[in-house]
């Protein structure tokens, strides 16, 4: 049976698969968008019979729909990148994006890359609240794409890129190309787990009293002290206050090294993150990020849960989060791109 279908259907759907490995779709439906528009108004000004400005026929009719420009990406173009993931064919989220953009993805030698047009300028506010949200949508974005196609590594905040000399798509499907072995690489590192941060807290003076007590150098040298006379007590003052450090110090490793054994026992890679300033009476004593399968949470859980108990301490278990930490070498080498 022969098909229905003549030369130019088959060209036709030539040219929409080519368009769509390209990326290049949304950048021709606006082209088309504003032609059209320009031939109505046209249309609509000759018919008032109008050589300016558009008279009362072009004002009473209602404007064709425009892209915002997070979505043409205009000025520019640029892109914004949430994070790749591994599938072919292309994927839209709709105005999931930051500025309610239109996430989508672009497809390259079996690489997807999660993003949306953009303004050729970093996201920067000065409102706490509105950078918190514009997080909450990165997160939010990863997640979705997660629940789709599994595992995805994810960019950092603002990873845009804008190039002044080829089309960003272009430029992003090159990156995607020159970096797939090691874009492969980390998806088997990763795949199948997730991000867990860790963090200890232990209320200071619950800490300190618990280390004098417990210290017998310390408490040996507290006795000497008061039994000597005032002149004598400054050099013991200090003798004292150099053996609290240590023994506060010595308190801090044995904590720290407790639960890096544990996450370590369970976890595919543990990174050490910076200890934090004290604040509000509390000491962060342990600050890690976990690389974690499912199946070993609850096991960590559970150790975690026991050091909560104890006096004093505080531990936050968070996740789960895309692998940030085991990924912070993936960025888009590319001259003109906004660093994240």
């Amino acid at each position: 049976m022969e098909s229905d279908k003549g030369p130019k259907d088959g060209l036709k759907q030539i040219v929409l698969q080519e368009l769509a490995d390209l990326g290049l779709e949304d950048l021709v439906v606006k082209t088309i968008r504003e032609t059209v528009a320009d031939i109505v108004r046209s249309t609509l000004l000759g018919l008032a019979g109008g050589t300016g400005s558009c008279g009362p026929v072009c004002a009473e009719t209602p404007p064709l729909d425009e892209p915002t420009p997070e979505v043409t990406g205009s000025p520019g173009p640029a892109i914004y990148i949430y994070g790749v993931a591994e599938g072919r064919g292309n994927a839209r989220f709709g105005p999931a994006g930051i500025g309610q953009a239109e996430v989508y993805t672009i497809s390259h030698g079996g690489l997807l890359a999660v993003v949306h047009d953009c303004l050729p300028e970093p996201y920067e506010s000065k409102d706490d609240e509105q950078v918190k949200q514009w997080l909450f949508t990165q997160q939010n974005v990863l997640d979705m794409a997660h629940d789709k196609f599994g595992t995805v590594l994810p960019l950092g905040f603002n990873t845009i890129i804008h190039t002044g000399g080829e089309h960003p798509v272009q430029t992003l499907k090159r990156w995607l190309e020159e970096e797939s072995t090691r874009l492969r690489e980390l998806f088997e590192r990763v795949r199948g787990k997730h991000e867990y941060g860790i963090q200890v807290f232990v209320d200071d003076e619950t800490l300190k009293r618990s280390v004098f007590e417990e210290n017998p150098r310390f408490q040996e040298l507290k006795r000497e002290m008061e039994l000597k006379p005032e002149g004598a007590r400054f050099m013991y003052r200090q003798t004292l206050e150099k053996s609290a450090k240590e023994a506060l110090e010595e308190a801090c490793e044995r904590c720290f090294r407790e639960v890096y054994e544990a996450a370590l026992a369970v976890s595919e890679d543990v990174e050490v993150e910076k200890i934090k300033k004290p604040e509000d009476g509390r000491r962060m004593m342990v600050n890690l990020s976990c690389l974690l399968p499912e199946e070993k949470v609850e096991e960590l859980s559970g150790v975690l849960a026991k050091i909560n108990d104890r006096e004093g301490f505080q531990v936050r278990f968070t996740g789960p989060w895309p692998p940030y930490s085991f990924v912070n070498s993936l960025k888009i080498a590319c001259k003109e791109s906004i660093p994240a």
